[in-house]
């Protein structure tokens, strides 16, 4: 039986999620602002991104600060500061996902051309 590469799937699962991940990405930039479509839309990313990976844990930093605001009490819940800072981090990841999806050449030359991108996208799955 033929050993899986993760990063392999973890790129042959971005090429196929690529249209989802580009209206989720397009649809950050119409936000109004107001704290429910945040909250709703970070909730979204972060759902998007766990489904690129099924079975792998996200990093332990980015789902710290998610839970952080998920998980708090009314109060933690609806700060601002709380509500932006994860929302900011899942949209970051959310443009790597992207930018990583839409690369044509293999992920071994492209990791060689832009390794801090490579780097920083697969931290998020602990690769």
């Amino acid at each position: 039986m033929a050993v899986v590469d993760p990063v392999e799937q973890l790129f042959a699962q971005l090429r196929h999620a690529r249209p989802m991940l580009e209206e989720l990405l397009a649809a950050t930039d119409r936000l109004s602002g107001r704290e429910e479509r945040l909250g709703e839309t970070t909730e979204s990313i972060v759902r998007a991104l766990r489904e690129l990976a099924p079975g792998r844990h996200l990093n332990h930093g980015f789902v710290a600060t998610i839970d952080r605001w998920a998980d708090g009490s009314e109060p933690a819940r609806s700060s601002g500061r709380m509500l932006v800072n994860a929302f900011l981090q899942a949209r970051f990841f959310l443009q790597l996902a992207v930018h990583c999806a839409s690369q044509e050449a293999s992920t071994l030359a492209w990791q060689r051309e832009r390794p801090s991108e490579v780097a920083a996208f697969l931290r998020l799955y602990e690769l």
